[in-house]
């Protein structure tokens, strides 16, 4: 009988140690897919970052909640979007290699994926503003690696992204008193030049600034064709006066073009515009006045 009850009672326990058929532990099974890609419009004179976000979904089909872990690394190791020569730094906002990444390898940027279901984390990559470069497509790729909780490897279908960004031809300007103001403060009411007494050959200038990223064709135009007007009265005599802009004779007659390349940066380019005076003697007391219109188009 004693026997029986031993050989009992290791049955029991070894049916104790295998669990019960049908109730296996909770496991992971996680797989992940790239969005389409990211691309946006970059404006080189915007004061605000440009942010691209790659889209990762993890789909889990295991009977517990898991936790995936996602690694970014640019392609060719640079942080760097391109058109040809041109360049467009962009950063991505996580430790490098950290966790488990390698060492070209931003992140991790960590998701929680629910039992049988799926969860989404937008990865940014920032172009940081004002970075005046002329305009094309720039393109880039970045290659996305997934690890699971224990290190495994999560597969990812389509396991690169594509960047791009579209950077227009962009153009700012202004009329100020003296070259080269900061960008910041491009922005301001029409210049003036006023010669006060009038004196034959007096010169006055103000500085025609530009901000582009390309070649512009610079144009200005007379509102009385060259002449200061009597404000009292236009039928009067006007008096003459002569133009050069950025060291050039300017006849304006007509209207009057050129072409400049401003450097592409924040300091861009002044263009000085300087009036002088033709013979004032003679002329009836009074204001005279001219407008002169400056436009700038990107070619």
């Amino acid at each position: 009988m004693t026997c029986y009850r031993l050989i009992a009672g290791a049955l029991i326990a070894a049916f104790a140690l295998g669990g019960t058929p049908g109730f296996a532990a909770g496991n992971c099974d996680l797989t992940a897919t790239l969005g389409p890609g990211a691309q946006a419009v970059y404006d080189p004179f915007a004061t605000a970052d440009t942010v691209l976000n790659v889209t990762v979904t993890a789909q889990n089909r295991g009977d517990t909640a898991c936790q995936a872990r996602f690694y970014v690394a640019p392609l060719g190791g640079e942080l760097r979007l391109t058109s040809g020569s041109n360049l467009l730094a962009y950063r991505i906002d996580a430790p490098r290699g950290g966790g488990a990444g390698l060492p070209q390898e931003r992140g991790p940027f960590v998701l929680r994926v629910p039992s049988n279901s799926s969860s989404s984390i937008n990865i940014p990559l920032i172009v940081p503003a004002l970075q005046v470069v002329p305009r094309g497509d720039y393109i880039g790729q970045v290659d996305v690696r997934g690890i699971g909780e224990g290190d495994e490897p999560v597969s990812v279908t389509a396991g690169s992204a594509a960047l791009r960004i579209v950077v227009p031809a962009r153009t700012e300007m202004s009329i100020s008193g003296t070259a080269a103001p900061p960008f910041s403060s491009h922005s301001m009411a029409p210049a003036s030049i006023d010669f006060g007494e009038a004196v034959s050959g007096a010169t006055q200038r103000v500085f025609v600034n530009v901000w582009a990223n390309g070649s512009v064709a610079v144009t200005l135009s007379s509102e009385n064709h060259g002449v200061l007007r009597h404000q009292g009265d236009s039928s009067l005599p006007p008096i003459d006066y002569s133009a050069r802009f950025d060291g050039m004779p300017v006849a304006l007659g007509a209207p009057f073009s050129v072409q400049r390349t401003p450097p592409a940066s924040l300091a861009g380019a002044s263009y000085p515009l300087a009036i002088t005076l033709g013979n004032v003697a003679g002329h009836f007391a009074g204001r005279y006045k001219d407008i002169v219109t400056v436009s700038v188009d990107q070619n």
